[in-house]
């Protein structure tokens, strides 16, 4: 009987459950991404050929990038210390992966980058009163890293993606991306509403007005409601033949 009540019980929350009460919003946009991509630009998934993702960390979403999306060449940036070399390990047998060990900004040349007390944290800006406060980050060490620009380092012909998690750098990496932006389908961007995670980082909203001025719309938007921070979806608008 109690068995019974409790699974009727069960049964009428589940019911009243969205798909982000199961799933937090910001991974739900994610797995858009990772799943559904091709639906939002409207391709094949066979013909996803392009991806960058700047910032790569461990690479943990790539082996499900390259199994969704057969034909795709993915090149990936990753500047820290601690990183780099553990995700070109990884992937160096794997002739789809391109592994680059440089930071992307706004200019090409050397530049400081911060990493801090928490894994995956690292960023050319030095962390900011807010992530102290939440987060208990603290600025651990830092070191000098070539800094390269999309525009004149990134050989993919089409972008079908480019996934952008930079710890609030985000402005710098799309600021040496004007060309690249042109022949770009999607952006996947980590996001912040709030200013102080990192010292002078974008905001939702800097990064929405500025992709807006490059002809892209915002199709999907998932937060933390605690932190305030997420994920974006941008798609170019409006969409046109692939070519």
């Amino acid at each position: 009987m109690r068995r019974s009540m409790a699974a009727r019980a069960m049964t009428r929350i589940w019911l009243k459950l969205s798909v982000y009460d199961i799933i937090p919003a910001y991974d739900y946009v994610q797995n858009i991404v990772e799943n559904k991509l091709h639906e939002y630009i409207k391709v094949a998934h066979t013909d996803i050929r392009g991806i960058c993702i700047v910032g790569g960390y461990l690479g943990k979403e790539i082996p499900r990038l390259l199994r969704r999306y057969s034909n795709a060449r993915i090149v990936v940036y990753e500047p820290s210390e601690r990183y780099a070399g553990l995700i070109a390990s990884r992937f160096s047998a794997q002739p789809r992966v391109d592994v680059r060990r440089r930071a992307v900004s706004s200019t090409a040349g050397e530049a400081t980058f911060f990493e801090t007390n928490l894994k995956g944290s690292g960023s050319l800006l030095e962390v900011g009163p807010l992530a102290v406060k939440s987060y208990g980050a603290k600025q651990a060490e830092r070191f000098t890293v070539p800094t390269v620009t999309l525009d004149d380092d990134l050989d993919l012909d089409l972008i079908d993606c480019l996934w952008i998690d930079v710890q609030g750098a985000e402005l710098m990496v799309l600021e040496g991306a004007k060309g690249v932006l042109a022949r770009t389908r999607s952006i996947f961007v980590e996001i912040a509403m709030l200013p102080d995670l990192y010292k002078d980082g974008a905001t939702q909203a800097k990064l929405t007005a500025y992709l807006a001025s490059h002809g892209f719309e915002l199709a999907a938007l998932g937060l933390d409601t605690v932190n305030l921070t997420g994920n974006a979806f941008f798609i170019r608008s409006p969409l046109g033949e692939r070519g």
